[in-house]
């Protein structure tokens, strides 16, 4: 990361081997963000952070490419090199920042009751309809009433669950997030 962050001390020479160590830490972070990672379908706070600093390699790596091909360019090297080095503590603090009230989002969310996390909710997305298909879904496991959050109807099909019984198909019916694995068990489906 030093060696792309100090490619502007001298072009003329070694702009080669700059670009080349630039590409080998491309291809490293791009091996990391496709084996490493795990295969989920949303995008999680530490592939943004991945993916943000595969962008800010690969775009050392093409100014060096555009400096090393036209030395008029080559001038303005220091300029690059300053809001390179600019951006990166930028993101660096942007993205600590961001981890930290994260993480007390869903510290907040583990320690109230059923009530204090509706009325938390309800303050913190300033609505009483949210989507289930982002990181709000978690909440759905965390502690608080069914019957005040989902209704009657599906409360019945939790209790039916819970017991083992076979649900109703009127129960079944316009569940567009839910799916029917057997005759007897009701999986919850979040795509």
């Amino acid at each position: 990361m030093v060696d792309c962050l100090f490619l502007s001390l001298n072009t003329q020479t070694s702009i080669y081997s700059g670009i080349g160590k630039s590409t080998k830490l491309l291809c490293e972070t791009l091996q990391l963000v496709y084996e490493k990672l795990p295969k989920i379908q949303y995008i999680t706070f530490m592939e943004q952070y991945t993916f943000c600093c595969f962008l800010f390699l690969f775009s050392v790596t093409a100014w060096s490419c555009i400096a090393g091909a036209f030395s008029s360019i080559g001038q303005y090297d220091n300029t690059a090199f300053l809001s390179f080095l600019s951006f990166f503590v930028f993101f660096q603090g942007f993205s600590i920042v961001r981890a930290y009230f994260s993480r007390r989002w869903e510290r907040e969310k583990l320690t109230k009751s059923g009530d204090e996390l509706k009325k938390y909710i309800e303050k913190r997305l300033c609505c009483k309809l949210w989507c289930l298909r982002r990181d709000q879904k978690k909440i759905l496991f965390t502690q608080w009433d069914r019957k005040d959050f989902f209704g009657e109807k599906k409360e019945k099909q939790t209790e039916a669950i819970i017991r083992g019984e076979s649900i109703p198909e009127d129960l079944i019916a316009n569940e567009p997030n839910r799916l029917l694995c057997c005759k007897n068990c009701f999986c919850h489906r979040f795509v």
